[in-house]
């Protein structure tokens, strides 16, 4: 079931394989709209408050499959990625799911930079280059509530061991890099692409630094 994790900001709960979903009310957004019948996308954004034509803008954080195949339920949204997601999307580099058919939707792409600020709707969105689960990795940081939208590239490590793997095109230096940026990004909480949201951003980051680190 939907659940609102802080004000106006909702995890969706989609079965497995999907990774987690997150909407952003105030912007009418869809943070990774993982992978699922449309059915259950719908079901998740009306109990929400929303539904999957009225979203506006999407934002992705990497290229793997359970986090944009739901972007064919989502063709009227703007969609907001690094240019190496747009990149691997258009390849299917590291889809994961070669065995589900996946063609990339005709919405409007929208390519952002690291440190690049956007305004969806109410909502401030900082934007970060993640590279190291892979080279494509896009980290959001949701000023107002402070939470970090961290995909696949920071799992809640202090809460669950759950150190983030590594694919072909990624690097466990890349990641220690950018774990030492994110450290500086100024989030307070952390919604990451599996696992449930966890506690105080500041030890996550450190417990996922001294890993990397050993």
């Amino acid at each position: 079931m939907a659940e609102e994790i802080a004000s106006g900001i909702f995890a969706l709960s989609l079965p497995e394989p999907s990774c987690n979903a997150y909407f952003l009310k105030g912007g009418m957004v869809v943070v990774d709209p993982g992978m699922s019948e449309e059915s259950e996308l719908a079901g998740e954004l009306k109990r929400a408050g929303a539904s999957p034509g009225g979203i506006k803008s999407v934002l992705l954080t990497h290229c793997h499959l359970d986090h944009v195949f739901n972007l064919k339920w989502l063709e009227k949204a703007a969609v907001y990625c690094g240019e190496e997601t747009l990149e691997a999307l258009k390849g299917r580099e590291e889809a994961l799911f070669p065995e589900i058919e996946f063609e990339l939707p005709k919405n409007k792409f929208v390519v952002v930079k690291d440190g690049q600020e956007i305004m969806l709707g109410k909502s401030a969105v900082r934007c970060f280059a993640a590279p190291g689960h892979t080279r494509d990795s896009t980290c959001f940081l949701e000023k107002a509530s402070g939470i970090l939208f961290s995909g696949d590239t920071l799992f809640p490590t202090a809460s669950y061991g759950a150190f983030p793997r590594i694919f072909e095109t990624g690097s466990l230096d890349e990641l220690t890099k950018t774990y030492e940026k994110l450290g500086k990004c100024g989030a307070r909480a952390l919604a990451s692409g599996h696992y449930p949201l966890s506690g105080e951003f500041a030890e996550e980051i450190g417990a996922a630094l001294n890993s990397a680190r050993a």
